[in-house]
């Protein structure tokens, strides 16, 4: 994985938060720490107009969760309930952002980056996906 996980650009009024880690763009401990710092530093930027969460690459917006670093690395983190809270507690911010979030979904899509698509503002358009949520 690069050394950062999540790339966040500014294009005008527009913020773009690119998760880096291609082909899979795995949603990593590390990748959802900067998306909750990028998102929660946006409920404050005036200058922003709308987000747009994309990945890099063309396989995957992502697969999901990083299991192999779930399993390893859950207990240093407060348990699987710390980390699910986490996760939950993303999602709600992206949700109660006072601008729109557009979220580019691509590849095969299972429940966690559909979460995130359901809590974007805009979207989720998926022509090229197939999306399965248990």
């Amino acid at each position: 994985m690069n050394e950062m996980a999540l790339r966040v650009e500014h294009r005008g009024p527009v913020v773009i938060l690119e998760n880096q880690d291609p082909p899979r763009n795995r949603m990593t401990f590390e990748y959802m720490d900067e998306l909750e710092r990028a998102v929660v530093a946006l409920r404050d930027d005036r200058e922003a107009r709308a987000v747009v969460i994309t990945a890099a690459g063309d396989q995957h917006f992502s697969v999901g969760m990083d299991l192999k670093q779930l399993m390893s690395g859950a207990q240093a983190r407060g348990g699987f309930e710390a980390v699910l809270d986490q996760r939950l507690r993303v999602l709600s911010a992206i949700e109660n952002l006072d601008k729109p979030v557009i979220a580019t979904m691509f590849g095969p899509l299972v429940r966690s980056p559909v979460q995130v698509a359901i809590t974007s503002r805009i979207g989720p358009e998926i022509p090229a996906s197939s999306a399965y949520v248990p």
